[in-house]
């Protein structure tokens, strides 16, 4: 119930996530997605959310969703655990 100074960052590694963000044009390879997956647009047009690329080396929700080698596996649990 706070008001925010800033917009909410979401990180992806999906250059695809990013651009789709932020275009608002509709084409044949977009008109297939319904309108609750264009919501983000709104939200990042109204200053609401931010989408920024992050690499996928430092992508933090690897570790919850993908089998990860052990040296991969911590040196993400780094970041989770904040150690």
């Amino acid at each position: 119930g706070r008001p925010l100074k800033d917009p909410t960052v979401i990180q992806v590694d999906n250059k695809g996530a990013v651009d789709l963000s932020h275009d608002f044009v509709s084409n044949s390879r977009v008109r297939h997605f319904s309108r609750r997956h264009l919501k983000i647009r709104e939200l990042v047009a109204d200053s609401i959310v931010s989408v920024e690329k992050v690499p996928t080396r430092d992508n933090v929700a690897d570790i919850f969703t993908k089998a990860l080698g052990r040296a991969r596996f911590e040196y993400l649990r780094r970041f989770v655990l904040n150690m």
